[in-house]
């Protein structure tokens, strides 16, 4: 029986545009090289609105945010016209405001 809810698995409004801001940014060339496609698939998919999974919610998500904290350094790597491949990786999993609570 699932845990959360479907409100709780679709992603806010402040997810949505991260991740919308992170695939403009991958578009633009700035995710560099190794970024997996399916980060892409599932970035769209947040910025989509759509429900994710219990698993990536609760498993998933929480161990990349810790894997992935000091990828990039604020103020430096996330200035405008100057995004760093570490910066757009974490817009693509939602930013700040994805990090599972």
């Amino acid at each position: 029986m699932p845990l959360l809810t479907q409100e709780e698995l679709t992603p806010p409004e402040a997810v949505r545009d991260a991740a919308r801001k992170g695939v403009e940014l991958h578009e633009a060339g700035k995710s560099g090289d190794g970024l997996k496609p399916e980060t892409v698939r599932r970035a769209n998919s947040i910025a989509a609105g759509e429900p994710q999974s219990e698993e990536w919610a609760t498993v998933e998500a929480p161990a990349w945010f810790a894997r992935h904290e000091g990828d990039f350094e604020r103020g430096e790597d996330d200035r405008e016209g100057e995004e760093s491949p570490g910066y757009v990786a974490w817009l693509l999993w939602g930013g700040d405001t994805g990090i599972p609570k």
